[in-house]
């Protein structure tokens, strides 16, 4: 059984994994492919592919870009950021608009934040897409992460996925199951051998009884009786013997 549970469980865990891997995507957008516009007393940018820094001094900005793909509805976005911004700051926060709407909009003070939200329709490539970062009352520092999305891969590679993971769950408890069986059949084969070792052993002793011990059991029970005839059918081994014996004795006495 085992022959055929562990190559079973080994290739549904590969088949599970495989459809995992090809079961999402996702892309990012390099924050130095996205303008920057000022609309403060003081702004400056920096940025890489991976992240951006921006400092706003009495204002806003705008970071824009355009969507390299097409994402659908029910896509995860995800955007990590760092604000830390001055104590004289009366507000600040951000937007994420992405078409003509606004898709996510957070008021911030210092500290990290992780955003992340679903969009609630298709957009084509080439849409743009824009964060605005405000502050007002102060200087404030931002740092933001790459900006994230998560595409969900549907049909053939999600039923793929989900019954490898059935069958996956499924050999794994049968394969479980077995070898709990095979432990307990074990066990349970070697208490039998044992038991049945010591009932031989027991009928053996119950056969071993010597000529002296049946004589004085043959003469006990002729002073007994005074007499009479008897026979001795079986002669078994008991506790009661002892208690036999002993007011036998008494008698004789």
């Amino acid at each position: 059984m085992f022959r055929m549970v562990v190559p079973s469980i080994l290739v549904c865990v590969l088949l599970a994994g495989e459809t995992f891997a090809v079961g999402s995507a996702s892309y990012t957008l390099p924050y130095s492919e996205w303008q920057f516009k000022s609309r403060a007393e003081n702004a400056t940018w920096n940025a890489s592919s991976t992240s951006a820094r921006v400092t706003i001094v009495e204002g806003y900005i705008h970071l824009s870009s355009i969507l390299s793909r097409k994402v659908m509805e029910g896509m995860r976005v995800s955007l990590n950021i760092s604000v830390n911004r001055a104590a004289s700051t009366i507000t600040s926060g951000l937007e994420i608009i992405i078409g003509n709407g606004i898709v996510e909009k957070k008021d911030t003070s210092t500290g990290q934040y992780s955003l992340s939200f679903y969009l609630m329709k298709n957009y084509n490539s080439g849409t743009p897409i824009m964060i605005v970062i405000y502050s007002y009352g102060g200087n404030c520092t931002v740092t933001l992460n790459s900006f994230h999305f998560e595409i969900q891969k549907g049909g053939i590679s999600e039923g793929l996925f989900l019954t490898g993971m059935g069958i996956t769950v499924v050999f794994a408890v049968l394969g479980l199951l077995a070898g709990v069986m095979y432990v307990l059949k074990s066990k349970t084969s070697k208490n039998n051998a044992e038991e049945k070792m010591m009932m031989n052993d027991i009928n053996i002793e119950k056969k071993k009884i010597d000529d002296e011990t049946l004589t004085a059991i043959t003469a006990v029970l002729n002073m007994y009786l005074q007499g009479k005839k008897f026979r001795i059918i079986n002669v078994k081994s008991s506790p009661w013997k002892y208690y036999g014996r002993i007011n036998i004795m008494r008698r004789l006495k």
